[in-house]
């Protein structure tokens, strides 16, 4: 974070979250300008940024959105910046998965990348939470609903939520490290 003066004159911190999808212009990146207030609050207008790919996939225009506690940019980092690798490992496994199953390198890796596109596209065009467009996909009995029961009996959740707490938490201590600078 660097410190910058507002045109009001006020001091203010700016903070950038990219990760390598922002980069290569696929997917978002979060600025955020950050007035501090008393006792710990402060004021954050928070920025996404970003577009190419990610514009033809229904991103639109970039958003804003503010809050008053700029703890929630380490939950920000968490979920989307660190997010693209947590997709890409899913990814990863579904793809060594195929292929244990008998399909080809190649075949698995096509699969898996037009189902996780699918399943974005899906997410942005519909008005649906993602529980409701997991039930919506799901068939009562069927080989989906048997795969889902396993991932929930494997802690996948709780799991997912140990490793953005992990992030959260390592942002933070990145936060302070450079703040000192």
């Amino acid at each position: 974070m660097r410190g910058r003066v507002a045109p009001t004159g006020k001091r203010f911190r700016q903070r950038m979250i990219a990760g390598r999808d922002v980069l290569d212009r696929h997917g978002r990146g979060i600025a955020a300008g950050i007035e501090p207030l008393a006792q710990g609050r402060a004021n954050v207008m928070v920025h996404l940024v970003g577009g190419g790919h990610g514009a033809r996939l229904g991103f639109g225009q970039p958003h804003q959105f503010g809050v008053d506690d700029e703890s929630l940019l380490d939950a920000v980092t968490a979920l989307s910046g660190s997010g693209p690798a947590y997709y890409f490992l899913v990814m990863e496994a579904m793809q060594a998965a195929g292929e244990k199953l008998g399909l080809d390198k190649e075949t698995a890796r096509l699969l898996t990348l037009q189902t996780a596109l699918g399943a974005a596209r899906l997410a942005l065009e519909s008005q649906d939470d993602a529980a409701t467009l997991r039930q919506k996909v799901t068939s009562k009995g069927g080989t989906t609903e048997r795969a889902l029961d396993v991932l929930q009996k494997s802690g996948l959740t709780q799991t997912f939520e140990q490793a953005m707490q992990a992030a959260a938490e390592r942002a933070r201590e990145l936060a302070d490290e450079l703040g000192k600078n």
